[in-house]
């Protein structure tokens, strides 16, 4: 089995079937053409040490948006004193979720890479709650794909934060691009 490297994991090169198996409880809607590319991607997510350390999970993937759940721990605690999450958790969830939307809306695995992430948080970010982050693809051109966010804490309809991403897209056997989207 070869690895490469590729942005700060590794990518095992072996048949894409083999990569991840959904069980009846996960919620995955996944169009039959990209099942391969997504399997893929859900791998690369969980292999990313940095999701992994945090504890990011992947909560629903589907033609182009992905929606990733960051479960509450005290460690994301930045200011104890208003019991208030650190805003870098935000924007590593944002990151992390946006990436998979790019992932799902290419229906193949190709190297991506962040060329921009903008944030804004709307109001300070409670502690004792999960973190929901829905993302989606809106636009994928041929080297770069567009990503709206949205962060909001589970159970509440309130967003947090909302982001805005674009990525680079590597090398591609296909011409798939998606038009705008309309919210």
């Amino acid at each position: 089995m070869r690895t490469r490297a590729c942005a700060s994991s590794l990518i095992t090169q072996k048949p894409l079937m083999n990569v991840f198996t959904p069980s009846d409880s996960d919620s995955y809607q996944i169009p039959p053409s990209a099942i391969s590319a997504i399997k893929a991607a859900k791998q690369f997510s969980d292999n990313v040490p940095h999701n992994r350390d945090l504890g990011m999970l992947v909560e629903s993937l589907r033609d182009s948006s992905a929606t990733m759940r960051l479960p509450y721990r005290d460690l994301l605690i930045g200011d104890s004193e208003r019991d208030w999450i650190y805003s870098s958790v935000l924007y590593s969830l944002a990151d992390a979720t946006s990436g998979m939307a790019v992932f799902c809306a290419l229906n193949e695995l190709t190297s991506i890479a962040t060329l921009d992430l903008r944030i804004d948080y709307l109001r300070p970010t409670q502690a004792g709650y999960d973190l929901i982050a829905h993302a989606t693809c809106y636009r994928l051109a041929r080297q770069v794909a567009f990503t709206r966010c949205t962060l909001r804490l589970e159970g509440s309809n309130e967003i947090c934060a909302i982001a805005t991403g674009t990525f680079y897209c590597g090398k591609r056997t296909g011409d798939r691009t998606i038009s705008t989207i309309e919210d």
